[in-house]
C-alpha cells in the first residue's frame, strides 16, 4: 500500500468510534459478519478511525471480539470504491481516548432526538495476509453470484459451512442498488477469551464521508454507535456557536423514539491529531496542502436497534464565504479540477465575459484556468479579500457583472467577494444554498 502521505490530504479527518471507547456499552456499528454454525461468536466493541478529505478516505478499524471455542471470524465491509489494506499504526485508540479526556466534550441537555423506552459477477482484486488479518476484496455485480463465491470462499479457507440467510442477499443488494460494488473480508483467528485485534486500514475513493450502518443489519440486536468527528474549521456549518450538528445520522435511524445525541465541540491542537496517526495531521487540517493550526471535534451518539435503513454518507460543504473562496483559491494553485468541480455551480458569470449555462463546458474552461494557475501561489499574492452585499454596484463591477447579478435564479442569495492581488482585483460570486453550504457562481482574474 501506498504511504498515507501520498494519497491524502486536503480537507479533512473524521474519527469514527463504533462503541465502547471510553464507555462500556457494546456495538457493532461498522462491519457485518457471516458466522460459522455451531460457534456462538460476540463482538464486545468495534472501533473505527475515518479519515476523510472530500475525495479520499481511510477507515482504521479495530474489533474486541471473543468466541465460545477457538475459531475464525469473518467480517466484511462494503466500500464505495476499490480499497488499499494495511496494518494501521499501533496505539492510534490510546492517542483518541487521552484527547477525548482531556476536552470533556458533553451531551448538551433536551438535545436528544428520543429516549430508549425500555465484469465477471465476483472478481478477487485484493489478497494479503496483514498480521493476523487474512484479506480478500472482491468486486462484485450480482447477488447470487456474491452468495455462491461466499460458499466457496468459506470452504477454501477451511471455515466451515456459512450461516448465508436473506438478510444477508437484502444487505448486498442494497449495496449494489446504491453503486456499491466492493466487498472487503477480513478472517481472523479468535478465542474463548476476548482479545484487541490489531487494526486495518482501509483506504479508498469517495464523493462524501462514508461510515457504513446497513451492515449492521446483519447483526441485530441492541446497541451504541458513537463517531468521533474531526473537521477544518468552517466545513459543515463549524463556524461559531458551541453547539452546531456536524454529521447528522437522524435519517439513517430505525425510528425518532431512539436516543440521538450530539455533544459539545471543541478545537484540537496539530499535536493532538498527530498522536491519532503520523499523517493525521495534515489530513484533518488541510484544505488543499495549506494547513490551519486546529480542527474542530465533536461527537455523535446513538442508542437503539442495530438496525439502520441509511449509511452515513455527506457531501463536505463549506458554510461560510471566507472558507469557500479559500478552498476555490487553494484548488487552482494545486490544480485539483475535482475539487473546483465541486465548489462550483451553474449558470456561471466565467471571466465577466460569458454565462456558462451547463457544467461540462464551465469545467473545459476550468482547465484552461488549472494549467495557469497550478503551482502559483494565489493566496501568497493576496492583499486583501473583502465582502460587498449584492446590491453594492460600486465601480469595481462591470456592466456584465451587474447584469449578471440581476438576471441570476437565485440573487437573493448572492455574496459578491473582491480579492486584491499584487497585480489586480478578482471578483468572486458566492452562492449560499443554505444547509447545502456555499458554491461559487462566478469568477474573473
Amino acid at each position: 500500500m501506498k504511504m498515507l502521505r501520498s494519497r491524502i490530504g486536503l480537507y479533512a479527518l473524521a474519527v469514527a468510534c463504533a462503541a465502547a471507547l471510553l464507555w462500556p456499552s457494546p456495538a457493532r456499528a461498522d462491519r457485518g459478519g457471516i458466522s460459522v454454525v455451531g460457534v456462538d461468536i460476540e463482538e464486545p466493541a468495534q472501533r473505527a478511525i475515518i479519515a476523510y478529505n472530500g475525495m479520499d478516505e481511510i477507515i482504521i478499524l479495530q474489533t474486541d471480539v471473543k468466541a465460545t471455542q477457538e475459531t475464525r471470524v469473518v467480517e466484511f465491509m462494503p466500500l464505495p470504491s476499490k480499497p488499499e489494506v494495511s496494518l494501521a499504526p499501533k496505539g492510534c485508540f490510546k492517542a483518541l481516548k487521552k484527547i477525548v479526556s482531556r476536552y470533556g466534550f458533553a451531551y448538551p441537555g433536551g438535545k436528544s432526538e428520543g429516549r430508549h423506552p425500555g465484469t465477471t459477477p465476483v472478481q478477487v482484486v485484493v489478497e494479503a495476509q496483514l498480521g493476523p488479518h487474512d484479506v480478500t476484496v472482491v468486486e462484485i455485480e450480482e447477488v447470487d453470484a456474491f452468495v455462491k463465491w461466499v460458499e466457496a470462499f468459506f470452504e477454501k479457507k477451511e471455515l466451515g459451512r456459512p450461516v448465508l440467510g436473506d438478510e444477508l442477499r437484502a444487505v448486498t443488494k442494497d449495496y449494489l442498488d446504491h453503486g456499491f460494488r466492493f466487498f472487503a473480508f477480513d478472517v481472523v483467528k479468535v478465542s474463548a477469551e476476548a482479545q484487541t485485534v490489531r487494526p486495518l486500514a482501509y483506504e479508498f475513493r469517495t464523493p462524501r464521508l462514508y461510515y457504513p450502518l446497513k451492515v449492521t443489519n446483519l447483526y441485530g440486536g441492541w446497541g451504541t454507535v458513537e463517531l468521533f468527528v474531526i473537521l477544518p474549521t468552517g466545513a459543515f456549518g463549524i463556524h461559531g456557536g458551541s453547539h452546531t450538528r456536524l454529521v447528522g445520522m437522524t435519517s439513517s435511524l430505525p425510528d425518532s423514539r431512539w436516543e440521538y445525541r450530539d455533544t459539545t465541540w471543541a478545537r484540537v491542537r496539530r499535536d493532538e491529531i498527530a498522536s491519532l496517526h503520523p499523517a493525521a495531521a495534515e489530513v484533518a487540517l488541510s484544505r488543499f496542502k495549506g494547513l490551519a493550526p486546529t480542527g474542530v471535534m465533536q461527537v455523535c451518539k446513538y442508542t437503539g436497534p442495530l438496525r439502520f435503513g441509511k449509511d452515513v454518507w455527506r457531501r463536505l460543504v463549506w458554510q461560510s464565504e471566507w472558507h469557500a473562496v479559500d478552498a476555490f483559491l487553494r484548488a487552482q494553485e494545486t490544480g485539483n479540477a475535482e475539487a473546483i468541480g465541486r465548489l462550483v455551480e451553474v449558470p456561471f458569470a466565467f471571466d465577466r465575459k460569458e454565462v456558462v449555462k451547463d457544467r461540462e463546458t464551465l469545467m473545459q474552461r476550468f482547465a484552461t484556468v488549472l494549467e495557469r494557475t497550478k503551482g502559483t501561489s494565489l493566496r501568497a499574492r493576496l492583499k486583501d479579500m473583502a465582502q460587498r452585499p449584492r446590491e453594492f454596484h460600486g465601480d469595481w463591477l462591470s456592466e456584465f457583472d451587474k447584469a449578471f447579478i440581476d438576471a441570476h435564479p437565485r440573487k437573493g442569495e448572492l455574496h459578491l467577494m473582491r480579492l486584491t492581488f499584487d497585480q489586480g482585483t478578482a471578483l468572486v460570486i458566492v452562492h449560499n444554498t443554505g444547509r447545502h453550504g456555499m458554491k461559487i457562481a462566478g469568477f474573473s482574474d
